[in-house]
């Protein structure tokens, strides 16, 4: 791995690793692992995995549009991060 990451720069060092949320969304939810962001119908959408009151009504199934700043390697990782924190 050390080979690697000489060769290469680190992707914990790029910008499309940051991912900005208002604070309630993200403390609150975000950060518990309540939603995630994923592909459907060949767009990205916000979808709920627990139960949440309100934040699920306004968002749930909604478009995430990035504009592509996103790396699809942070959506993912942070799929897998919350399916395990379920399991």
């Amino acid at each position: 791995m050390k080979r690697y990451i000489e060769k290469h720069s680190p992707m914990n060092h790029s910008s499309k690793n940051l991912l900005t949320l208002r604070y309630d969304l993200c403390m609150a939810q975000f950060d518990l692992g309540n939603f995630v962001i994923v592909p459907k119908s060949k767009e990205l959408v916000v979808h709920f995995v627990r139960h949440s009151v309100e934040s699920a009504q306004l968002y749930h199934n909604g478009k995430f549009d990035h504009d592509m700043t996103l790396s699809h390697e942070l959506l993912y990782a942070r799929f897998t991060w919350t399916i395990i924190k379920m399991v």
